[in-house]
């Protein structure tokens, strides 16, 4: 198999990479340059021309949490271990993908010196990533988001929360 991505170090493509090593699965990483992204050839396999997607013998998976919950099929306990669990990671996974991680984005920006940012806007942003780090912190059961093993929704908050730190 073969993920795709543009940039080595998005948060997505190493939480992709993260669940195929703990679910045995190898995957290649290719690195697609701009004129590559840009031709009509890699279009047919990447319509939308975002990243990560993932190529594999049936066909080609693009988003990021489908990708993982892919890589992760058949592993005893990454999709989580019953019926409550798996909704569950589920849960948390669009939780955090749905904008919550994007809260402190002004914040890493201004940082990294990638965008300049107001005072006002700063602080708000990391109360963002405050706020996100202590809704975690409050739900987490022992070691784990969800049950008593690592699932793709540990892996999913590690990956994103990675970022600003």
């Amino acid at each position: 198999m073969k993920l795709h991505t543009n940039s080595p170090t998005n948060p997505l493509v190493q939480m992709d990479r993260v669940v195929a090593k703990l679910a045995g699965k190898n995957v290649e990483v290719l690195l697609i340059d701009d004129e590559t992204k840009a031709s009509k050839e890699y279009k047919t396999k990447n319509p939308t021309v975002k990243f990560p997607i993932l190529e594999t013998d049936e066909g080609v998976l693009s988003e990021s949490m489908s990708i993982a919950k892919f890589l992760a099929n058949g592993h005893p306990s990454l999709l989580g271990t019953s019926v409550v669990e798996r909704a569950k990671v589920d849960q948390w996974t669009a939780w955090i993908i749905a904008g919550n991680y994007q809260k402190g984005y002004p914040a890493m920006l201004s940082i990294f010196g990638k965008l300049p940012t107001e005072k006002d806007e700063f602080k708000k942003s990391v109360d963002g990533i405050k706020t996100v780090v202590r809704t975690i912190n409050d739900n987490l059961k022992g070691d784990w988001i969800v049950g008593s093993n690592v699932t793709v929704a540990d892996i999913t908050m590690a990956a994103i929360l990675a970022m600003p730190f």
